[in-house]
């Protein structure tokens, strides 16, 4: 599935319809975030058409009929309880509330997730599948450099702990940085280290480095 590819089959097509409405199976939609991330634009433009349309289901009736599969998908939505939030995974110990539109948890309570070798240390606090952005925690090893990405939505980072240079700048703990959908982050590291609260996209990729 989802191969390189010029045209869009039907059954792709129903996987990005289903991946706008928040409800692919896990399996297959991180497969489909993988194939965003390399940057395929016909998916992407096709996402973003779906996803006007899915922003106004309830305000509008289909002109045609979906297939079975996007059926069935719709069905167990409607079946379901819209969660607050995505909490798989999260300690038990680490919800301090749970109700209809508030969601408190306790990060100490959680473990750290480490990638690329210990060089970045994660805590995911909130994932918005619907919306496809996360919040986490991000504790950055000093000298350690990010990839090179670019951001499919606007992403949001501030600095708790250390320094965080971007560019040619460098913050410090209280420091802040937003960026626009569309930009590239190029050159962003920390030089002793630094904790990070980070909202960005999950469909955010990662771009060559610059020689």
């Amino acid at each position: 599935m989802f191969k390189e590819h010029h045209l869009l089959t039907d059954e792709e097509l129903d996987v990005i319809f289903l991946y706008a409405l928040g409800v692919l199976e896990e399996e297959q939609q991180s497969a489909f975030e993988s194939h965003l991330q390399q940057g395929c634009s016909l998916c992407q433009n096709e996402l973003r058409q779906f996803r006007k349309v899915t922003n106004h289901l309830g305000l509008s009736s289909p002109s045609q009929s979906p297939s079975e599969r996007v059926k069935e998908a719709l069905m167990r939505l409607i079946a379901q309880e819209p969660p607050v939030s995505s909490v798989r995974g999260l300690p038990a110990e680490a919800i301090v509330l749970q109700e209809p539109g508030i969601l408190a948890l306790q990060s100490n309570s959680m473990d750290w997730q480490e990638l690329a070798g210990g060089a970045f240390q994660v805590k995911e606090l909130f994932r918005d599948t619907a919306n496809r952005y996360c919040t986490k925690l991000i504790r950055v090893r000093a000298g350690a450099q990010f990839p090179d990405h670019q951001h499919a939505d606007v992403e949001e980072v501030f600095v708790l702990e250390g320094d965080l240079t971007v560019g040619s700048k460098v913050l410090h703990s209280g420091g802040y940085c937003r960026a626009e959908a569309g930009t590239v982050h190029r050159n962003v590291a920390t030089q002793g280290g630094c904790l990070l609260l980070v909202r960005s996209s999950l469909l955010d990729h990662m771009k060559p480095s610059e020689k």
